[in-house]
């Protein structure tokens, strides 16, 4: 698995456990963590499309 979908799973995870919290301080804080995976989540898959752009063909790169 991906590290970016691994992580989108965890926000899930939090965000279903966040909707059976009654208390409003947990639930909230609940769904701050599922918020955080998300951003893990857009953060690897830009570190991904950077790398991949990064290995891209030869041609791509200029001559100094």
């Amino acid at each position: 698995m991906r590290a970016a979908e691994h992580y989108r799973q965890r926000a899930l995870e939090c965000y279903l456990i966040a909707e059976g919290i009654a208390d409003p301080g947990k639930r909230l804080a609940m769904f701050e963590l599922a918020r955080g995976w998300v951003a893990l989540a857009a953060h690897a898959e830009h570190e991904t499309r950077d790398a991949a752009s990064l290995a891209g063909s030869p041609g791509d790169r200029r001559a100094a």
